[in-house]
């Protein structure tokens, strides 16, 4: 589904329980002056050696090209440079797009957890 205006300006600002909002990062990657993709990001958690990615979308338009899975690459070598050991993230079970190019991109299931709206699948890539 498209974002929108409003829930792009609330997932600015949520935080997991006890995180700080300056340890969250909303980045934008562009491809010359076009936005290609989004990601947030949360340093040290749910430990400090760890960042969890909260949120990543790519544009459709440029979607199945490699442009993702190189922005996992490169933000993977960077937080690896800063000390971090794991990114970790959250998976709609539902969504078998997502969790293959997840499992693509070196993240293995760690865990299921139910939750109101479905089961997420918590992943782990080390570093």
């Amino acid at each position: 589904a498209e974002p929108t205006k409003d829930q792009i300006l609330h997932d600015l600002h949520v935080t997991p329980p006890g995180v700080s909002e300056d340890r969250k990062h909303y980045i934008g990657f562009y491809s010359e002056k076009e936005l290609a993709a989004v990601m947030d990001l949360v340093d040290g958690y749910p430990e400090d050696d760890v960042c969890f990615i909260g949120f990543f979308m790519v544009s459709a338009a440029i979607q199945h090209g490699g442009v993702g899975s190189g922005i996992i690459d490169e933000t993977s070598r960077y937080l690896k440079e800063l000390g971090k050991t794991a990114i970790r993230l959250g998976i709609d079970k539902g969504n078998p797009q997502s969790t293959s190019f997840w499992k693509k991109n070196g993240f293995e299931i760690i865990k299921e957890v139910s939750m109101s709206g479905g089961v997420i699948l918590l992943a782990q890539r080390l570093l």
